[in-house]
Parts: C-alpha cells; structure tokens; sequence
C-alpha cells in the first residue's frame, strides 16, 4: 500500500498519453507551416537565380581546353603573349632555338625531359588521355575521296600530291591531332608564296590587276594560321620530329609551289584545291568517327576568341570541341572554291589535253617499237634457213680449197724429196761430171 502512493502520486504528475498526442499534433502542423514558407522562399529563390543566370549567360565564363603547344610556350603567341614590336635579329632567334631543339632531339633518346616538356604537362588533367585517344582511319579517308566527285588535275600534279598523302597516311598513322597540325602548317605556305609572286610581279611591272586576289590569298592564310593555332594548342607540336618535318617541309614546300606559280599559277591553284579538299575528307572522317569525345571536351581559348569574333566566314558560337572542327572542315572546303575559282579554265583543260596528247604520243611509240622489234623476229626467222645454206656452202668450199691446197703442197714435197735424192746419187757417182756428150 505505502509503494502504491507514491506511483499514483507521481503517474498524476506526468501528462497523460492524450495530452501527448494532442502537443505533437501542434508541433507537426507549426513544423509543416514553417516548411511550406521555407518552400516557397527556395521557389522565389529559384526564380530569381534562373533569371538572374540568364541576364549573366553571356558574360559567364567558358569552360576552356588547356593550352599544350610546344611552340606556344617557346616562341610565343600573339593571342597570349600581346607583343607587337619587332622580334630579335635573326642570329638571336636561331641560336636561342637551336639549343631549345638540340635539348629536345636528346630529350627524344635518353630517358629524361626538358624543362619546357615539363611546362606542357597539366597535372591530373582529364582531356589529355581524351585527346591521345582520338582516332582516324586512312582507309576510310581515301573511301571517302573517292565516293565524291574527283578534282580534274593532270598527272604532274596528281603524282606529287599522291606521294604527300602516302607520306601523311606513313608517318602520322594513329596520331591524327600531330597529322593535323603538320597538315596545317603546310596548308598555310601556298598562299604566302602566291602573293610574294604577285608582289614579284608588282615590283617589276608586269602584272597588277590582282589586287583583289592578294587580299583573298591573305584571309586564307590568316584562316590557316589560327587553323594551326588551334592544332597547336591540342598538343600537336609537341614531338621534335614532328616540327623538325613540319618545318622543313614547309620550307620545301615554298619553294616548290612558288615555282610552280610562276610557271603556271592555274596549275599551282589547281595543286592547291587537291591539297585542300584531301583536308576536307580528313577533317569529315575525324569528326564522324569522335564525334562523341569532341562533343564532351572544350575548345581551346585561341578558337574562341577567333570564330566568336568573326573568322574566316562570320562569327558563330563555339561551346565544343566538335564545334571547332566543324568550322575548319568548313573552311577547308570554302578553300576548295576558292582555288576552283582562281584557275583559269582554258588553261587547266588545255593542260589535260596536252597531258593526253603527250600519253597518246608515248603509247603510239611505244606500239611502233614494239611492232618493229616483232617485224625484226619474224625477217629473222624466215631468213634463218637462207642463212644456213649459206654459211655451209662457204665452209664446203673452204674445206675443198684445203684439200687442193693440201694435195700441192704434197706433190711438191714429194717432188723436191726425190730432187734431192738424185742429187745424191749423182754426186756419189759422178755421173753428171764425167758423163759423155
């Protein structure tokens, strides 16, 4: 009885299950009220942000592609660097880049790297395994040139550019952003050489009615060199191998193409078109092959500020990579008409038909010698029989002149030997001395 009291005591002390329920009840529904205003409030928030973000789009900062170019990091880049004076004297510039490339050429053998190849490499960077592992098919470049329409050009243009492309599909298999940048920095010289040649011909008075095409050639070049800005930037120049060719080929190649200009520019231009829609054929089969991969990197900094800003045909956005691309298929192909247009029709059909004469000529020689050469079996082996006969009548008669030959010198031996031993006789004897008269 005394242990009951004070449980009753205190069990009426405490709330009652009832009473508890009904304070929860109150707790919950202030809870939810304060919930739903906490709603709302994020809601307007949204809101305001969203449209906050849209007035800000385009003063947000783009996503970039780490720049990687060797040559940007060495020889700088108008777009990076802002310098606009003049450069060192050429003694400067050749010393300074002689030791930077001798240290790359050893750098290629032994087993260690040089300080501007460490500058190059971005720690824990995402897009260089992404880069590395693009891909291009040379066969499937060449099955897409030949499903299109094939540029007109005779042989002595088709062989050099044949034997360039097999030197491309050689040397850079498997590694197409290095392709490319190569391709670029050989793409640009033409259309400097042109001009040097319109200048030439300027200076000396011969020919200035190309003053519109002078300012075509420089926009193509000015396009090509952000093209190899761009190509730079993924990282192609980064083999001394790959720049010691590039270059020299580009050296090569100037020369080359402003001999060609002078002596025929039609012909030079129509090098030029070959050269350009191989370009587009390369470009169309890289970007349908990663079309996925370009879609998820960003474009470097350099093609940003180039297309966004005008390029070579208006300005347009750039958000991908793969928007990058597009745009230097399409300029590779509006350079295509360009060098289509700057040929002289008559010029480029005559040098056909002076190509086909030249080949009906050496095939028609080449049917008369081999006639000749078949007349000359057949006289000799019908003669051969004649011949015969006649080679065995001259031995017969040799033979039978031997023989009479022989008999005389046989007759006359035996006729001195029995002089001789008359002689003898006659001399033992004394009969020719003593003998009567």
């Amino acid at each position: 009885m005394f242990t009951f009291l004070p449980t009753a005591f205190f069990a009426l002390l405490l709330p009652s299950p009832q009473a508890d329920r009904s304070q929860l009840r109150l707790q919950h529904d202030e809870l939810t009220k304060t919930l739903e205003s906490q709603r709302r409030a994020v809601t307007r928030s949204e809101l305001a942000l969203a449209t906050l973000e849209g007035q800000l789009a385009p003063e947000r900062k783009q996503a970039l592609l780490p720049a990687r170019g060797y040559l940007r990091k060495t020889a700088g880049c108008y777009q990076s660097d802002g310098a606009s004076g003049p450069p060192p004297s050429a003694m400067t510039l050749a010393l300074n880049n002689f030791a930077r490339e001798v240290r790359e050429l050893t750098a290629s053998f032994l087993p260690y790297k040089t300080a501007a190849a460490s500058e190059l490499e971005v720690p824990g960077c995402v897009y260089t395994a992404a880069l590395q592992n693009l891909t291009l098919d040379n066969d499937a470049i060449w099955a897409r040139e030949n499903a299109r329409p094939s540029v007109p050009a005779p042989l002595l243009i088709k062989v050099p550019y044949l034997t360039l492309c097999s030197i491309l599909d050689t040397l850079f298999d498997g590694r197409p952003i290095a392709r490319f940048w190569y391709l670029e920095t050989v793409a640009r010289i033409p259309y400097f050489g042109y001009n040097t040649m319109i200048f030439l011909y300027e200076t000396l008075g011969w020919w200035r009615r190309s003053a519109a095409l002078k300012k075509v050639h420089f926009q193509e070049e000015w396009n090509e060199f952000h093209h190899l800005l761009i190509m730079e930037s993924l990282g192609g120049d980064q083999a001394w191998f790959d720049r010691f060719i590039g270059q020299h080929s580009a050296l090569a190649y100037y020369v080359l193409m402003s001999l060609m200009w002078l002596l025929s520019p039609t012909l030079a231009y129509n090098f030029s078109e070959l050269i350009e829609a191989h370009a587009v054929d390369t470009y169309a089969e890289f970007i349908d092959a990663n079309e996925a991969t370009l879609r998820a990197l960003p474009p470097p900094e350099i093609a940003i500020q180039y297309y966004q800003t005008g390029g070579e045909r208006g300005s347009a956005p750039v958000e991908t990579l793969y928007d990058v691309f597009c745009r230097v298929r399409d300029d590779e192909a509006s350079h295509v008409e360009s060098m289509k247009e700057c040929q002289d029709p008559e010029v480029r059909s005559r040098a056909r038909i002076v190509e086909l004469g030249a080949m009906v000529t050496a095939a028609a020689v080449f049917a008369a010698s081999a006639v000749t050469v078949e007349t000359v079996e057949t006289v000799e082996s019908l003669a051969a029989p004649v011949v015969s006969r006649v080679e065995q009548q001259v031995v017969n008669e040799i033979e039978r002149d031997l023989e009479g030959v022989e008999e005389r010198v046989e007759a006359t031996i035996e006729r001195e030997g029995a002089d001789f031993q008359r002689a003898l006789y006659d001399a033992e004897t004394g009969g020719n001395r003593w003998q009567s008269r």
